[in-house]
């Protein structure tokens, strides 16, 4: 049992090299509203991956082992870049809002990457 965990494992972890690579996420945008004055403030990228064999794979899923191996920091910078790109062609008055991992907090890139 432990060898097929590990298995599966090494297998998602290759899946998620090759979905890096392949420009195999999306993202979909959750609505935030101030309630205060009843409007839309702006929307909340999250990711999702859409694995070509296995169906939608949940985030809780993949992102421990992304935060684990370290792709969560190109994962992350992919999400900024595809989140401001699409926020881009929206009004002036939304906003976008995007969750950093921790790890990518580390990393010498990210004030770049954010630019």
């Amino acid at each position: 049992a432990l060898d097929e965990q590990a298995r599966q494992r090494r297998q998602m972890e290759l899946d998620l090299r090759r979905a890096i690579r392949e420009g195999g996420f999306e993202l979909h945008f959750q609505p935030l509203y101030n309630i205060a004055e009843n409007t839309l403030q702006g929307f909340e990228a999250l990711i999702r991956w859409p694995h070509p064999e296995l169906g939608l794979i949940s985030p809780s899923d993949f992102i421990p082992l992304a935060e684990e191996t370290g792709l969560i920091v190109p994962i992350g910078e992919w999400v900024i870049r595809e989140a401001c790109r699409q926020a881009s062609v929206w009004p002036e008055d939304m906003s976008v809002a995007v969750n950093v991992s921790p790890k990518q907090f580390g990393t010498p890139g990210l004030p770049q990457a954010i630019m």
